[in-house]
């Protein structure tokens, strides 16, 4: 009987252990995937930022454009509405990442004809399965 119950508490420690491993597993795990994502986050952040610095120097016929600055850095604009003062694009920037992940940012910016200076009127993050254009 004294066998039996040491057999039993032996196999009830292994297990926990066991359950133990995995948890930290995958907790290594969520940390490596949350920092990736955090990584992408940035960068297409500063794309972003880097695609509506050269918003004034884009072509007065702005329609629907893409154009690639430094490196990986891809600016899609898209002229949404316009009027005498200024006009209202959609700009969009991303990465690329490990798998076919990616991560896309788009603002929508206001340029002033006036004085040529931009401003972002708002930014989400883009899904990757609701980029549509």
């Amino acid at each position: 009987m004294i066998i039996a119950w040491v057999i039993s508490l032996i196999l009830v420690i292994t297990s926990i252990i066991g359950y133990l491993e995995h948890g930290a597993a995958l907790k290594i795990r969520l940390l490596a995937i949350e920092t990736a994502a955090h990584r992408q986050f940035v960068e297409s952040e500063k794309n972003l930022t880097t695609c509506e610095a050269q918003l004034p120097h884009l072509p007065s016929q702005l329609d629907a454009l893409t154009v690639s600055h430094r490196g990986d850095a891809q600016c899609e604009y898209q002229l949404l509405d316009q009027d005498a003062t200024g006009k209202l694009i959609r700009i969009r920037a991303g990465v690329s990442g490990d798998r076919g992940a990616h991560a896309q940012l788009e603002s929508i910016a206001y340029l002033n004809l006036r004085d040529h200076s931009s401003t972002r009127a708002s930014w989400r993050w883009v899904a990757p399965n609701l980029q549509g254009k």
